[in-house]
């Protein structure tokens, strides 16, 4: 997991990185589909062990692009 502070907002970083196949799952975090190794009800789980909260307001989106991208 990489941390870093941009002077733009998630929603931009959002629109920048969706057609890379970067999803929102919380207001803290936009990950990598392809890096999410297992997907739980309120979390997910990354390749390397890392665990993080999935948000109510992005769960559903989340959720079906993260299957999608396990097709």
């Amino acid at each position: 997991v990489q941390t870093c502070a941009l002077p733009i907002s998630m929603r931009e970083m959002q629109e920048q990185f969706d057609s890379h196949g970067f999803v929102r799952i919380h207001k803290g975090f936009l990950v990598n589909c392809s890096a999410v190794h297992l997907l739980h009800t309120v979390s997910i789980t990354l390749e390397n062990g890392t665990e993080l909260p999935i948000g109510r307001a992005w769960a559903e989106n989340a959720k079906q692009q993260i299957m999608r991208s396990f097709r």
